[in-house]
């Protein structure tokens, strides 16, 4: 895809609900957000990197670095979709680079994926020739087929329950959503206003490039992770 603008998006709310700080807490002696924007340089496919945030000390770690800073005025509560984010931090693009085709968002909480998934991931987007391409892993033993929901009276009830009367072996693959690199074409992105396009692909990572920190527990396992590569 010569010749077409390619954005990377890292978008970096303050907030954080279960993990204070999250994207700036300490992993591997280093702020969360410096291994995604490691790996966004890295892969030497962007023509710009950019961090979205509402938060100065998110700026302040990011700004020692070679990326723009898209500082969030909109957008930036826990309820409003990444997706709008990313599509605001666009307007932040370098006027002489002309507006952007490819668009790819990297979620801070994936520090384990590296440049090498980024660009195997935008080749097999661009072969693809689909408007939008989302990151997921397999499920694993953690088969979704068997998944259960809990009602307020404390009643369990089974969401396929055709499934539980087959063999693991014999259920389809299951692959979890990962907000490792998610990719679309800015056309699509913005007329839809998400990553989930219609006509959208998936690409798998390996479990580790696709781990998501979402929880302390989380946190602790991409540690040892981390620390074991």
């Amino acid at each position: 895809m010569v010749g077409v603008v390619a954005v990377a998006v890292i978008p970096a709310r303050g907030g954080s609900q279960r993990i204070r700080h999250k994207n700036i807490v300490d992993f591997g002696a280093r702020p969360l957000i410096d291994w995604t924007i490691d790996a966004a340089l890295e892969s030497g496919r962007f023509d710009a990197v950019i961090v979205s945030t509402d938060d100065p000390e998110i700026e302040a770690i990011a700004n020692r670095r070679d990326v723009i800073i898209h500082k969030r005025l909109n957008h930036a509560d826990s309820m409003a979709p990444v997706s709008m984010a990313t599509i605001d931090a666009l307007s932040w693009v370098p006027s002489e680079l002309g507006p952007p085709g490819t668009v790819v968002q990297l979620m801070p909480s994936c520090p384990l994926r590296t440049a090498a998934d980024i660009n195997q991931s935008l080749d097999d987007f661009h072969r693809s020739g689909a408007p939008s391409q989302i990151s997921c892993a397999d499920f694993g033993h953690q088969s979704v087929w068997w998944t259960n929901i809990v009602d307020e009276h404390g009643q369990w009830t089974p969401l396929f329950p055709d499934s539980l009367k087959m063999r693991s072996q014999d259920l389809p693959q299951a692959y979890c959503p990962s907000g490792a690199v998610w990719i679309a074409r800015r056309e699509a992105l913005v007329q839809e206003g998400t990553f989930y396009c219609s006509g959208h692909t998936m690409r798998e990572l390996s479990w580790e490039s696709a781990f998501d920190i979402d929880t302390p527990e989380d946190l602790e396992i991409a540690r040892k992770l981390k620390a074991s590569s």
